[in-house]
């Protein structure tokens, strides 16, 4: 009798027992595919806990080995996701300036000196302009400029905090809109009181304007983020932006297995 013959069968991965599921971003380390979700399985024979690429079928141990080079890059992963930070923090600065540049410019542009007598001479006061081209270049480019920011900024938020609830990105930006516009309000108190009753309905259409923008991208802005990256960015390195997939439920982006790209390959006229 040979000894193959005499050998007990070696269990398959897929009867090994399940211990648990990857619950962080893990990639395969051949062909980069996104672990996160996979089932962990434990070795019965060397009590490893091992998961399977769906892609490429090769094994990888479950946790991650700190060698020295992980450690290094652990370091270098910290100081660039300070960097990011300060990032995100300057663009919410900047896009909350420009808007509330928005909301004065309607302000400023509709509105003009005019000098009139008073009982004691002289005096220039700032007045309504009754230019109705003017009026409408206005509402149009400001209402575009307003939805355009609060859609970038609607569209930072659902990307870069991903884990936060749909109801908080609301809450946010009513009341950030609520404050930008807040702020151009009592400039203008303190600078023209007597136009105040005439400039709250322009600051309130640029501030609605600027909500219905972050609201949309509330709404579709992962869409369009994830379409965005399928267009510029190959498969391979899609699986890093995997996250955007994972928080709506929809599968990760797959990788042509080798098979699939050779069988493109030979049918692709030469």
């Amino acid at each position: 009798m040979s000894l193959e013959a005499s050998s007990p069968p070696v269990p398959s991965y897929d009867t090994w027992p399940v211990i648990a599921h990857v619950e962080t971003d893990r990639y395969c380390d051949y062909c980069g595919y996104n672990l996160n979700t996979q089932v962990v399985r434990r070795d019965p024979d060397l009590q490893l806990l091992l998961v399977r690429c769906p892609e490429c079928g090769r094994l990888h141990p479950a946790g991650e080995l700190l060698t020295s080079r992980y450690i290094w890059f652990r370091r270098w992963a910290l100081s660039i996701a300070i960097v990011w930070i300060i990032i995100l923090l300057g663009l919410l600065i900047l896009l909350t300036i420009m808007q509330g540049a928005l909301c004065r410019m309607p302000l400023e542009v509709l509105s003009g000196w005019d000098k009139i007598m008073t009982a004691t001479g002289e005096k220039w006061v700032r007045q309504p302009q009754l230019d109705a081209e003017l009026k409408v270049q206005v509402y149009f480019w400001g209402g575009l400029g307003s939805v355009t920011l609060g859609g970038l900024m609607g569209l930072l938020a659902v990307v870069c905090c991903y884990h936060l609830r749909r109801s908080r990105y609301y809450l946010f930006f009513f009341v950030w809109a609520l404050l930008i516009g807040g702020v151009i309000v009592g400039v203008w108190r303190s600078e023209e009181p007597q136009l105040l009753i005439w400039g709250l309905p322009h600051i309130l259409r640029q501030s609605l304007i600027y909500l219905i923008g972050a609201v949309a991208a509330i709404i579709w802005g992962r869409a369009f983020a994830r379409w965005m990256l399928t267009i510029i960015l190959p498969p391979k390195i899609r699986q890093v932006m995997s996250f955007l997939w994972l928080v709506d439920g929809l599968p990760p982006p797959a990788i042509p297995a080798a098979g699939e790209k050779e069988a493109t390959s030979l049918s692709s006229p030469a």
